[in-house]
């Protein structure tokens, strides 16, 4: 089960300011150039989705800012997200069902909405990141995904962090993904919400250790046994077409399930390694080694 995010009728303020409809739209493009991916959400626009933006484009009532309207609506970005063969009022009525299913997804919409629409779910209006995040985890809070869904999930969720095509090793969390979901989900909240500072990684490795459950550290005594290159924690990644090796023996370890933190059963194995990537130019960001059992 993953997302898909609806641009409707009133999504967008045709009536209003313009400069005000410019800067929505831009806000909105730039979300759907971060977050669409095939891993988890997706954009979607209904069958009437353009009826209001007609009068501003053509005719005898169009602005003299059409041609950058008229860019936004239909090129770059926004061009990404399909028109589905559903109106505004059948995706308002699917988003108020009690499962808003259609197409294996669950639905939201995007956009500060006029009251006349209701949602009756605030979750499922959804107009920043932080928002539908929030949305995403819970559809992944309430669905049964497996192991490569879990995956798919995390990674099509944070795009402020950087995961190892490989990093997926969630089929061996001892006691299962599902158990320690909100402890995954606040130590990647608090990785994709954090810039790491330049230089020493000691201060990013206790910010990450002081604000979630789970332990986080560098290798300890393990690192004497590392004496091979094949036993290191080093990782390729590639970045921006230039792929290099990253120490990525930085970890949290998934010890308890969720509410059980020290007083469940200790699952010792299961550990999220995770590097840095400190550019000269760029921002800094997390490099997610991989997920799963010990290694």
């Amino acid at each position: 089960m993953k997302a898909d995010v609806f641009f409707i009728l009133d999504s967008f303020d045709f009536s209003g300011q313009i400069e005000k409809l410019i800067s929505n739209l831009t806000e909105a493009s730039a979300l759907v150039k971060k977050m669409d991916s095939e891993k988890f959400i997706r954009f979607s626009k209904t069958s009437d989705f353009y009826d209001n933006a007609i009068d501003k484009l053509y005719g005898t009532n169009a602005v003299p800012e059409a041609g950058a309207l008229a860019s936004l609506l239909y090129d770059g970005n926004m061009s990404k997200a399909r028109t589905r063969n559903l109106d505004s009022s059948e995706v308002i009525k699917l988003v108020n069902n009690t499962t808003p299913v259609e197409d294996n997804r669950w639905l939201c919409i995007y956009g500060e909405l006029p009251v006349t629409v209701e949602i009756k779910d605030s979750l499922r209006n959804a107009n920043n990141e932080n928002e539908l995040v929030a949305y995403s985890k819970h559809i992944v809070i309430n669905n049964n995904l497996t192991s490569v869904e879990y995956a798919d999930a995390f990674e099509g969720i944070y795009r402020n962090l950087i995961f190892h095509p490989k990093y997926n090793d969630v089929s061996n969390i001892a006691g299962g993904c599902k158990n320690f979901i909100n402890g995954i989900f606040e130590m990647f909240d608090t990785m994709n919400c954090y810039v790491p500072k330049d230089g020493d990684v000691k201060g990013d490795v206790d910010y990450i250790d002081r604000r979630i459950k789970f332990e986080t550290c560098e290798e300890g005594g393990g690192k004497k046994k590392r004496n091979t290159e094949e036993k290191k924690l080093d990782f390729f990644f590639e970045i921006d077409g230039d792929t290099k090796k990253y120490n990525c023996e930085y970890h949290c370890k998934l010890h308890y399930f969720d509410g059980q933190h020290e007083t469940g059963k200790r699952h010792a194995g299961n550990r999220m390694y995770f590097g840095f990537y400190k550019p000269t130019i760029g921002q800094n960001k997390f490099l997610i080694a991989h997920l799963g059992d010990h290694l």
